[in-house]
């Protein structure tokens, strides 16, 4: 039997989560899968983030939940960053790392070059860390709002954190 551990508790996974990890390739041996989500009431307004830390190891899958809440007015390109951000933060040591994100900005200014006209601190911040914290990045973008039940969770989490219904 497969069983997922949130954050030390231990209960039996279903087909279907392992299946929906599966596509997301979320489940690939001797890596760490970062899955976050940024969200912003407005835009610029209040802004969230939220996120996990997956790990499979056998027949389990250990699964750590983070989210917060920027300060003052943000946007929701600069909350999804910071979940991206602190997804990082949340790792102990250098890791092969899978990066899941439903923001083509993110990934775009991460990883392809793309122009950085806004964000430059947030952005400097994270190449530091992918430095410190990441072996190798593997990316993976998905469609926003999509049937994974995890990342519906995600985004419940980082629009609660944005305080409203939020852009997500």
């Amino acid at each position: 039997m497969l069983h997922v551990v949130y954050d030390n508790t231990s209960i039996p996974g279903t087909e279907e989560e392992f299946q929906q990890l599966r596509e997301l390739d979320a489940l690939k041996p001797g890596y760490v899968s970062i899955i976050t989500d940024g969200a912003c009431s407005g835009n610029t307004g209040p802004a969230g983030f939220a996120g996990c830390l997956l790990k499979p190891d056998g027949d389990t899958v250990r699964i750590r939940f983070f989210e917060g809440k920027l300060k003052g007015e943000s946007t929701n390109n600069q909350a999804e960053l910071s979940g991206i951000l602190e997804g990082l933060k949340q790792l102990t040591t250098r890791q092969k790392l899978i990066l899941i994100t439903d923001s083509e900005y993110c990934e775009g200014v991460l990883s392809k070059n793309w122009k950085r006209k806004a964000n430059l601190e947030i952005i400097e911040e994270i190449e530091h860390a992918f430095k410190d914290k990441a072996e190798t990045i593997l990316w993976r973008r998905v469609p926003g709002h999509g049937d994974c039940l995890l990342m519906k969770t995600i985004d419940r989490l980082a629009v609660q954190q944005a305080g409203s219904k939020g852009k997500h």
